[in-house]
């Protein structure tokens, strides 16, 4: 693109504070001069009047006294009636005209008289190159006697013109001044939060910091636009730390997973080995216990697929979020348990009324289940054998308990049991994925779980829900 020459290069080049004053410059130059051509054409035209009327006032005045003159035929006292204009010295010549068009009388504030026509001139008035020519009829009793024409010079008139528009040049200049001053301060407002976004963005940009956030300076929409990106930046920090907890997690999955499912194959071959040596020796005596050992290994390690296949399916909503009932559901998942229960002895009480949750049921079956799985298993003795499931609602959120009073668990270990494969007691069956699938699931919908347990005080597990949870389907 070719840049034309007196043209403000408004182009990509410009800072936007130039651009701001640039615009301020021109449209305010704009301004001034619309306004001094406006008020050059009132000017004219006021003062063009003004004389008008102000010639017309004098010419009516000398027309009645130049009657007599003409009426008498004394060029001389037409004459005497003419000097009178010389207390004007904006009308600079006069001449008065008999009944056939000629001159009469005269009256020059110059030696010049070619400012007068030889002939008397159409009664009216005429602007000439500067001057004003007014003609008008001397009349008596309806007779017209003659004509009078005045000329008056327009020199003290575009000289009034001249400093009216310097005066408005002048206001014009400081106007373009105040102008720049307040585009100034106003470019200083607007490019202000521009650059501290710009300024975060190239941090961000070049150190991959997403913790960094831009100065919020107005409330006005660079305000909004600079809330909106420091929310992006909120967004990507939360999914870049969410990002590299499940990179851990997926680091820990696969030495866990290989060690875990390793663990069985070991167990498999060895007494496979063991099967083919005894076949090929004819002893038959350790078949079945070593058969049942090989089933057992190849149980655990489907157990172990199984809980690492439903991991895998946790980042996603089973089912659209409804209310649900939890009393009822919690009751649902006692009775799936009614045999073990029964074996163990374990009394389970329900304190009602529990809240109605909108979540997944299905995902809210599985957290119960879970959490009643552990208690049984790590919760009950011959000394403890009761399990407590109780809730509450507050205004904002809504809450479910599952309190067991078994051995406890030691407050070092509270934040660490909700870890993938993290299990404290490794002489029971186990795969340590339940409690971090009880931990995904709440967190999915907008909730939080925690322990409070004392070693020998029992445990308690509770799950927090906010009201009404809007779920997000996340993958």
């Amino acid at each position: 693109m070719v840049d034309t020459p007196g043209r403000p290069d408004l182009g990509p080049s410009r800072s936007l504070a130039t651009k701001i004053m640039l615009l301020a410059v021109v449209t305010s130059g704009v301004g001034v001069v619309l306004v001094c051509a406006a008020l050059t054409v009132s000017y004219v035209r006021e003062a063009r009047d003004d004389a008008v009327v102000r010639t017309t006032t004098q010419a009516d005045i000398l027309a009645v006294h130049s009657a007599a003159p003409l009426t008498f035929d004394d060029p001389e006292a037409g004459e005497e009636t003419l000097a009178a204009l010389a207390a004007d010295p904006a009308t600079v010549a006069a001449c008065l005209y008999d009944a056939e068009g000629r001159p009469f009388a005269w009256y020059n504030a110059t030696p010049s008289v070619a400012k007068l026509p030889g002939r008397s001139p159409v009664p009216g008035h005429v602007w000439r190159e500067g001057d004003l020519l007014l003609t008008r009829a001397v009349t008596m009793s309806d007779n017209e006697l003659g004509t009078l024409a005045l000329v008056s010079d327009m020199d003290a008139l575009d000289s009034l013109i001249r400093r009216r528009l310097g005066a408005a040049a002048v206001i014009g200049a400081v106007a373009v001044i105040v102008s720049v001053l307040l585009a100034w301060r106003l470019s200083r407002l607007i490019v202000r939060p521009v650059h501290a976004l710009g300024d975060t963005a190239q941090i961000v940009s070049r150190t991959g910091d997403y913790g960094v956030r831009a100065a919020k300076y107005t409330n006005d929409e660079l305000g909004q636009l600079t809330e909106a990106f420091n929310h992006m930046l909120d967004q990507i920090q939360a999914r870049d730390a969410e990002l590299e907890q499940r990179n851990e997690e997926m680091e820990q999955f696969v030495y866990t997973a290989s060690h875990d499912l390793k663990s069985p194959l070991v167990t498999i071959q060895g007494f496979v080995g063991h099967l083919r040596q005894d076949l090929g020796d004819g002893r038959h005596d350790r078949l079945d216990r070593f058969a049942g050992r090989v089933e057992e290994a190849a149980r655990r390690m489907r157990r172990n697929i199984d809980d690492l296949l439903e991991l895998s399916r946790i980042g996603r909503i089973s089912s659209d979020p409804v209310a649900v009932d939890a009393a009822e559901l919690t009751r649902s998942v006692v009775a799936d348990h009614e045999a073990e229960i029964s074996e163990r002895g374990v009394v389970i009480e329900i304190n009602e009324p529990l809240p109605t949750l909108f979540v997944d049921p299905d995902r809210l079956r599985q957290v119960i289940d879970n959490l009643l799985t552990n208690a049984l298993k790590y919760g009950c003795n011959e000394e403890a054998s009761r399990i407590e499931i109780g809730g509450r609602e507050t205004d904002r959120e809504q809450e479910l308990s599952i309190r067991d009073h078994g051995a406890g668990i030691e407050p070092r270990y509270h934040d660490r049991i909700f870890r993938l494969f993290e299990r404290l007691d490794t002489e029971r069956d186990g795969t340590g994925v339940g409690l971090a699938i009880v931990k995904r699931i709440v967190e999915l919908h907008g909730g939080r779980v925690w322990v409070e347990s004392a070693s020998g005080a029992g445990t308690t597990f509770f799950i927090r829900f906010p009201r009404r949870s809007a779920l997000s389907a996340a993958a």
